[in-house]
């Protein structure tokens, strides 16, 4: 068995994921089809892709980190993975801080500390494009046009994406991913961040800002929207709605 570590830029262990095919690690098509499967069991995908879309033959700057298993899934693979699945996806995933101290050395911590910030908007990043994608689910339905992560005060993340129908009982994916963290027992936003249409810039619509308001009184203000992911551009919604009724 092949022990050394390959850690990527972000800190996984390329070696130990059970997607990463390059020689000497290359993965038999029932291998790649059960990873398929554990990524649906844990909620990084909501079906079973195909073999040609699972495997990585590691980083490239159109798909970067596009499947990477985020720390907020970690919850989900301790119930539902079994104890030499965990064990592999904790190796490859979990040990982000730990894989880039023994890479980096001493010089490591104050540039992640520095970095922490864009690493969490990145994991949300991450999660709300692994959901995003338009589907027509009948005449009057059409779903995921626009898709968006909310991370809980306790660090979890939660995705949600936007489904429109013919007579407005349709819901923006902020708030389809708020009430995805409520349906968990979590009720404190830290951050939102939504993905437009074509990726583009956008702030929260006032229904999803109503929503948050009054999910919030009192601190509702802190809460950090991403305004523009590819400018780092970031308000808190206290900026956004300065005079909110509710006050």
């Amino acid at each position: 068995m092949i022990e050394e570590k390959i850690i990527a830029a972000c800190g996984n262990d390329c070696a130990s994921c059970p997607r990463y095919a390059v020689h000497p690690y290359e993965k038999t098509d029932d291998e790649l089809h059960h990873t398929a499967e554990l990524w649906m069991r844990i909620g990084y995908r909501d079906r079973v892709v195909e073999n040609e879309e699972i495997v990585c033959y590691g980083c490239k700057p159109e798909n970067w980190c596009r499947y990477r298993v985020i720390k907020s899934f970690e919850p989900m693979c301790r119930q539902v993975c079994t104890d030499d699945e965990y064990k592999r996806l904790e190796k490859a995933f979990f040990e982000k801080e730990k894989n880039l101290s023994t890479k980096m050395g001493n010089k490591w911590s104050s540039d992640l500390e520095m970095n922490n910030m864009d690493q969490i908007w990145i994991d949300m990043y991450n999660a709300a494009k692994a959901v995003l994608g338009g589907k027509t689910i009948s005449d009057y339905v059409t779903a995921g046009e626009v898709s968006a992560a909310v991370r809980s005060k306790s660090g979890n993340i939660y995705v949600g994406v936007c489904i429109d129908t013919c007579s407005t009982l349709g819901i923006c994916a902020e708030r389809n991913a708020i009430f995805n963290m409520i349906t968990n027992g979590e009720y404190e936003i830290d951050r939102v961040l939504c993905i437009p249409p074509n990726e583009g810039k956008g702030a929260p619509c006032g229904a999803c800002r109503e929503l948050m308001v009054q999910l919030m009184p009192g601190k509702y203000k802190d809460i950090e929207i991403m305004i523009d992911y590819s400018k780092g551009q970031v308000m808190k919604l206290g900026e956004l709605t300065p005079e909110w009724w509710i006050d």
